[in-house]
């Protein structure tokens, strides 16, 4: 078929589909609409004789045109005025699109005559824009490559598409001493991803534009060089040296341009190819003899890694060293660009979000530099709150109830018009008006609604969506939090007071702005056996300060043990099995900046180790083996060691079982008074021996302690070199634990078990008993308080958990543990109990 034969563009086809939709032509006609508007233009109108002849529906016209087109309902019979068109168009036996158009003319009066005008003129508007882009696409191609490969940036300020520049003075002025001198004329930006080198620029292409530059410069032009789409499309050797040199030849021929080539260490190696040159040897030599003047921008590490490893290269530019703005600097870059996101957003934004943006980012954003992450930042909290409103605001119930309504009507007034029943279509269709004028309005008034306001609460969202840190933990006074810690901690880690002390005073410390910015928040060594808590507190803390255990990076340092493993926490050198994978720590300390870091039995790590962590405790940073700084300075720093726990457990093993004695007469005496099987004054001065014999214990037990601590810091300074230690915040010695804290651990471990079965309608109870027995059998001097857990999973979970299967306990009972001599008995308790 012929229809093959035809192209017809793509862009083209979607525009015919769109008007033939808006006027209710089916697939086949639209499609034939489409075949013969790119067949001829003499048969653009003989289309609608076709479509005529092909059985449209008259009555469907009309009524779309009188509910969409005319405000009075004009009735047309049949196809007469149709026909009449037709007739009129009519010239020596042949219609022509202008006899058409002239029918049209002096018949637009009725219905009929201003629907087909208007389809007509749809027509030829389509075909119109058709053409358009088909001569916008050969413009294109005929444009010289200066052109096509380049971004006009003095263009754009003039049509204020440039946001405005804050801040930045000083460096425009430099590279305006630069561009304005004789020789090495050609500055290069350098500075960290992110610190606004190309904002920089662009306030140069603002200050040409306003005429605030020196003579030289006035009428200057500021082009962007395009090297993405420089390379795209070079199949065949030479095509990219082509069009790189039109590209100069085009600056050389303007006379009044200046290049900016953003990431301009990509020109080394750029299109080379075996026996080819690369942009930067084809730049040399033009840069030399003054032709024409360059702007750079890269980054230090890629300055150093190209452009100064090639000084031909080098020397041609002038280095201008951007520097990350400072906190207040960058406050008012955000309040600069603050009406634009507010237009582009249709949004308020105070100016506690601007100072949230700057400071919540500074803060906790570490892997990015201000401004770029601040206005990312707050440019998110914008579109978020953005979207939200518009969900929010809009008036759903009354707008959906007139959509339904008008809905309603256009099916009644379609079939009031199929049968005939013209005066109730007419009131219908009255009524449909009213409708659609009232949705007009109530979505107007949507629109108006009053614009929302971006909070500093906003912000803190979407920085705590970027790092995992609850909002409230940003947002939230911390004052009552952090001088409430140490309550905090203890609802975890049983005693432990001189531990939970120091390390909630230097949390504090941190917190409050008082200790040395640049370091950790704190760092701590942690002495004691095994058991005593060490471990626990750490993640105890990393719930406090962080909101999740999961922020806790545990490194087993026994697996540090020779020298060359210090490559297991930075990195493997280049060259070496591993160096793309990075360091366990560095790594860990990239991903999650926030966390408390636990060097589990520091002592077992080789001493080069230590070296490592001499920088991070000083200075909170750490340079891994692929030349990243990982920083350190929102890190709580922990490690544990055993060294000297001997003298600790001879203490704990020589007072528990004296300690468990006066504890268990204590609770005896207590059971005969209750019976009545002693009189009160034996009972009061029996506990009065008691309490005097606990009290001097304890106090047996403090001196004791005493001596073994200082035991133990004697052999931690033996240990550990000077200079480790003095980077140390706290030395902390973890008490041995007394039997009433044993106890205690007890209750925990067994509240947790009765969680669990509170969520099967099972309550449990302990009796003290057993309470004893499970402190007694589960307690070891030497492992501390870490059997505990395994001996209640394995003689009463394991336990529970046939019975719980096999049905002999259900919902609404009540499990009672008791100890029947060195026995746990599982029983459902009695009522009475």
């Amino acid at each position: 078929m012929r229809e093959e034969t035809i192209r017809v563009p793509r862009s083209f086809v979607n525009k015919v589909r769109e008007v033939c939709k808006q006027h209710s032509l089916d697939e086949d006609s639209t499609n034939k609409v489409i075949y013969d508007l790119a067949d001829m233009e003499d048969r653009m109108l003989s289309t609608l004789i076709d479509l005529y002849h092909n059985g449209i529906d008259s009555r469907r016209i009309i009524y779309r045109v009188k509910y969409d087109i005319t405000g009075k309902a004009e009735e047309v019979k049949n196809s007469l005025y149709l026909e009449k068109i037709l007739k009129d168009a009519e010239r020596e036996g042949e219609i022509t699109v202008s006899g058409i158009i002239d029918a049209l003319k002096t018949n637009t009066s009725s219905v009929g005559g201003f629907y087909l005008s208007q389809l007509l003129q749809s027509l030829q508007n389509i075909r119109r824009e058709n053409m358009k882009d088909v001569k916008s696409e050969l413009s294109e191609i005929e444009k010289p490559d200066l052109e096509k490969y380049t971004v006009d940036l003095t263009k754009l300020a003039k049509e204020g598409k440039l946001d405005p520049v804050i801040g930045r003075e000083q460096e425009i002025e430099q590279m305006i001493e630069v561009l304005s001198r004789r020789q090495k004329n050609n500055p290069v930006l350098v500075g960290k991803a992110g610190v606004g080198k190309t904002a920089i620029v662009e306030g140069l292409a603002q200050k040409i534009v306003k005429g605030e530059v020196p003579e030289q410069l006035k009428n200057k032009r500021i082009l962007q060089l395009d090297m993405a789409g420089l390379l795209a499309g070079t199949r065949y050797r030479g095509d990219f040296e082509e069009r790189l040199k039109n590209v100069i030849n085009g600056v050389k021929e303007a006379g009044d341009v200046i290049l900016f080539i953003d990431e301009i260490h990509n020109i080394v190696g750029a299109g080379r190819a075996e026996g080819a040159m690369d942009a930067g040897n084809i730049l040399k030599p033009a840069l030399a003899r003054g032709e024409f003047q360059v702007i750079g921008a890269t980054t230090p590490e890629e300055y150093r890694k190209y452009i100064e490893k090639d000084p031909a290269l080098e020397r041609r530019f002038q280095p201008i060293w951007v520097e990350e703005p400072d906190i207040e600097s960058t406050i008012q870059i955000l309040k600069g660009l603050k009406p634009k996101y507010e237009e582009h957003h249709r949004v308020q934004i105070s100016d506690e979000a601007i100072e949230a943006a700057v400071k919540l980012s500074h803060r906790y954003v570490q892997d990015r530099h201000l401004p770029d992450k601040a206005i990312d930042a707050l440019d998110q909290a914008c579109a978020r709150k953005s979207i939200k409103s518009k969900a929010e605001t809009a008036d759903k119930s009354k707008i959906d109830s007139l959509e339904a309504k008008i809905k309603e009507l256009e099916e009644k007034a379609e079939k009031l018009d199929k049968e005939g029943k013209i005066e109730e279509w007419e009131k219908v269709i009255d009524e449909l008006k009213k409708l659609k004028k009232e949705l007009q309005k109530a979505k107007f008034k949507q629109k108006e609604t009053e614009k929302p306001v971006v909070t500093q609460e906003d912000v803190a969202e979407v920085i705590s969506r970027w790092t995992g840190i609850p909002v409230s933990k940003m947002m939230e006074e911390e004052k009552d939090k952090l001088l409430n810690m140490e309550s905090y901690l203890h609802r975890r880690v049983v005693a432990q007071d001189e531990a939970i002390a120091a390390v909630s005073e230097s949390i504090r410390r941190a917190r409050a702005g008082i200790s040395d910015p640049r370091r950790p928040l704190g760092t701590f060594l942690f002495l004691g056996p095994t058991g005593v808590g060490k471990t626990e507190l750490a993640k105890t803390l990393a719930e406090f300060l962080f909101g999740n255990e999961d922020a806790l990076i545990r490194l087993d340092m026994s697996e540090f043990k020779e020298e060359h493993s210090i490559a297991k926490l930075i990195g493997a050198p280049p060259g070496y099995v591993g160096y793309e994978e990075g360091g366990k720590l560095t790594e860990a300390v990239r991903r999650k900046p926030y966390s408390v870091i636990l060097l589990d039995e520091i002592e077992k790590a080789h001493p080069r180790v230590f070296d490592l962590f001499l920088q991070v405790f000083d200075d909170g940073r750490l340079t891994d083996s692929q030349g990243r700084t990982v920083s350190f300075r929102n890190t709580v720093i922990i490690m544990t060691s055993n060294i000297g726990s001997e003298y600790l457990r001879e203490v704990s093993s020589k007072f528990n079982s004296r300690y468990e004695k006066i504890l268990s007469e204590m609770q005896a005496l207590e059971e005969k008074k209750k019976e009545n099987l002693i009189d009160e004054e034996y009972y009061k001065k029996e506990l009065e021996r008691l309490k005097k014999e606990r009290e001097q214990l304890e106090k047996e037990f403090e001196e004791d302690f005493n001596k073994a601590k200082g035991l133990v810091l004697e052999s931690v300074h033996r240990y550990f070199r000077p200079e480790f230690l003095n980077r140390i915040d706290e030395i902390v010695v973890f008490h041995p634990l007394k039997w009433d804290q044993i106890l205690s651990i007890v209750d925990i471990l067994i509240d947790n078990l009765r969680k669990r079965l509170s969520e099967r309608n099972i309550k449990l109870k302990l009796s003290d008993a057993a309470r004893a027995l499970i402190a007694r059998k589960g307690f070891d001097a030497t492992m501390g308080a870490r059997p505990l857990k395994r001996l209640i999973q394995k003689e009463i979970e394991n336990r529970l958990s046939s019975m719980l299967l096999k049905n002999e306990f259900k919902e609404g009972d009540t499990i009672l543990i008791d100890a029947a001599g060195n026995e746990f008995e599982i029983k459902k308790a009695d009522k009475e109990d």
